[in-house]
């Protein structure tokens, strides 16, 4: 289970979960981070996330819920995902303008991954935002 096939997400998840529990990125707005691999499956467990932090203790609390700063702060990728009900899952949990499309070279075949965004049923302009737009505007372009 080591490597790709699950620990990389694991141990990455962790961490991007550390992050927001920290608060630390509390004033940060889109974009704050990007986290490869649908956001390291994270976006599919925020109501997990909400629920589980609400029977915590902690000595600071966060301002908002663990969920919301998903909303504001994390862009997550099409990376590792080969699975358009995945990419459109994330379009759903996240918003069109929070998901990038990537490849992991040389793990992925690059045609695979944009056969993958080409399969989904989202609208074309929201193909576009992910295939490129939301990139261009991340990185200023």
């Amino acid at each position: 289970m080591n490597g790709a096939l699950w620990s990389r997400q694991a141990t990455t998840g962790g961490h991007a979960m550390r992050i927001v529990l920290s608060g630390s990125s509390t004033a940060t707005r889109r974009p704050g981070w990007s986290s490869a691999t649908g956001g390291e499956f994270l976006p599919f467990q925020l109501s997990r996330f909400d629920s589980r932090y609400a029977t915590l203790s902690v000595p600071t609390p966060l301002l908002r819920r663990p969920s919301q700063y998903f909303d504001s702060n994390v862009l997550a990728t099409t990376s590792g995902v080969p699975s358009p009900a995945t990419v459109e899952a994330l379009v759903h949990l996240l918003g069109p303008e929070a998901v990038l499309f990537a490849v992991v070279y040389p793990c992925e075949r690059t045609g695979a991954a944009v056969a993958t965004l080409e399969r989904t049923a989202l609208p074309p302009e929201v193909e576009h935002r992910i295939g490129s737009a939301n990139a261009r505007v991340l990185l200023r372009l």
